[in-house]
């Protein structure tokens, strides 16, 4: 199982630096301007439906299991068609919907926007739409081959998605404009048909064919329907979040945009893919009752992301200028967006580890088929986060929109936290909490003097370069301490596991 989380790490890093070549792209032709914001808001605004497929997969793995176990796989691979058939119906309809009402719907979310932009993103947000079907559809795949351990292949999928939307940046800024949305809609097409292949080796085939009296699909709709309700509201309080940057200052919403990367990048790499690994496991482990096989998987888990997540943000709040430019300043984007886009990543930054353990307690719930605890928790944290952004805005400009969703993310945690030990009782949060003020000390430490010497020393030297040093020089003094000098158990296993793969490989 390490390996293949190990191996799914890989392949999510090499999806993520070519996803991250994309923004790089986008911000050196494009920089934070109009054009970024227009096409920024297209992308998103089908992403308020396609939230969706992120809520299916929580309700189809447990599910799907659960017949699979009970029953049969026959009947499981039945179920799968007649709810993706359900799937294309309703995504069909959200799509003419969707074509038909497209000015009001950009109108209400980017009311900030001048004539020009405005005419833009209406535009653009057509073509944008059709790729919401094809979205709703690639996320039931996902779900169906992470249930038969092919974590790989849907880590690979995000590779052709990004090829294409770094050609779409390129025909866009040298030829056309509506390059971008085109190509972007290619580039989730894409991921459609490099995932279809994978299915047919396991069973699945598509049919024509849909018995709406299967009564899974009933349970999956009782089960499903709080998380997209949740997901519903995430993904409304970020168009929020763009509606209002829209109207602080035009490339807001760009700023936003490049701020949320940073802020996301190592989570999405390192954190994501663990626990995307971890839900069917776990999922699995409460079907056949295995509860301290459960209580272990989560307190390693948790462990994993404090190691990697709190040095991550004492990081970035140290050196919050250097990664913007190291990353985003070049062509088009300025110095002035460098150091307002900077200034958001600190205010972000505050929310990554809350964000972190509560993607993953959220996996818990869904495992254990509760969904409404996520629902009522997501609620508060969004009602917080629009209310905190409205006011703090007025005050703080675009940082009191980026403080207030770190703000209202621990809250959202809390409100999850505390109804765990609902299903994990005489779980031993003393010891989780003193791990995390060990390695929140350690990284603190660790960074002042990465500070320290970046400012006396390396700061002569070339920047990318001196940027580079500091940070193998980081990740090298926090992992020996960590390792080697901190007395905890759990790290003196993985070192005791390490060593013995590196002596195995040298044998």
């Amino acid at each position: 199982m390490n390996k293949i989380i190990f191996l799914t790490i890989i392949i999510t890093l090499i999806s993520k630096i070519l996803g991250f070549s994309r923004e790089i792209a986008l911000s050196y032709f494009f920089g934070a301007s109009g054009i970024t914001d227009a096409y920024l808001v297209a992308l998103s605004i089908p992403g308020v439906f396609s939230f969706i497929g992120l809520a299916l997969i929580s309700g189809f793995i447990p599910l799907y299991g659960k017949i699979k176990n009970e029953k049969s796989e026959k009947e499981a691979l039945e179920f799968t068609n007649n709810f993706i058939n359900l799937l294309l119906i309703g995504a069909f309809i959200i799509y003419v919907l969707g074509l038909i009402f497209t000015p009001q719907i950009v109108k209400i979310f980017a009311y900030g926007f001048d004539k020009k932009t405005m005419y833009i993103t209406i535009k653009f947000t057509r073509v944008c739409f059709l790729g919401l079907i094809f979205s709703l559809l690639i996320s039931v795949f996902s779900g169906f081959l992470q249930i038969y351990g092919k974590f790989l292949i849907t880590a690979a999928i995000g590779i052709p998605m990004n090829i294409f939307t770094i050609i779409a940046i390129y025909l866009g800024a040298k030829y056309k404009l509506i390059f971008l949305p085109v190509f972007s809609l290619l580039s989730i097409i894409a991921q459609f048909l490099f995932l279809y292949p994978f299915l047919k080796k396991h069973g699945y085939r598509y049919k024509f064919k849909f018995n709406y009296r299967d009564s899974n699909l009933k349970k999956i709709f009782f089960l499903t329907t709080p998380v997209i309700l949740g997901g519903g509201i995430e993904q409304i309080n970020a168009l929020v979040d763009k509606t209002i940057a829209s109207k602080v200052f035009l490339g807001g919403i760009s700023v936003l945009n490049y701020a949320t990367l940073l802020n996301t990048l190592v989570r999405n790499i390192l954190i994501l893919p663990v626990i995307t690994v971890m839900f069917p496991i776990i999922s699995n482990m409460v079907i056949k009752k295995q509860n301290n096989q459960i209580k272990r998987s989560i307190k390693e888990v948790l462990i994993y992301i404090f190691i990697i997540l709190i040095p991550t943000f004492i990081f970035m709040i140290l050196f919050s200028t250097e990664l913007v430019r190291f990353f985003f300043g070049r062509g088009a984007f300025s110095e002035k967006d460098i150091l307002l886009t900077a200034k958001v990543l600190i205010f972000y930054s505050f929310c990554i580890l809350a964000i972190g353990m509560r993607d993953f307690i959220t996996k818990i719930f869904y495992s254990f088929h509760d969904t409404r605890t996520s629902l009522v928790s997501s609620v508060i944290g969004i009602a917080i986060n629009i209310i905190l952004s409205i006011v703090l805005s007025k005050y703080f400009g675009i940082f009191g929109i980026a403080f207030a969703t770190s703000i209202a993310s621990w809250v959202s945690f809390f409100v999850l936290g505390t109804k765990l030990n609902k299903y994990i009782s005489n779980f031993n949060y003393k010891y989780i909490f003193k791990l995390f003020l060990k390695i929140a000390f350690l990284s603190m430490c660790i960074g002042i003097i990465l500070k320290l010497v970046y400012n006396h020393t390396l700061a002569y030297i070339n920047f990318y370069l001196n940027f580079i040093l500091i940070g193998c020089l980081g990740a090298v003094l926090y992992f020996y301490i960590l390792f080697f000098i901190l007395d905890v158990r759990e790290l003196k296993k993985m070192k005791i596991k390490f060593l013995k793969k590196i002596g195995g490989i040298f044998r």
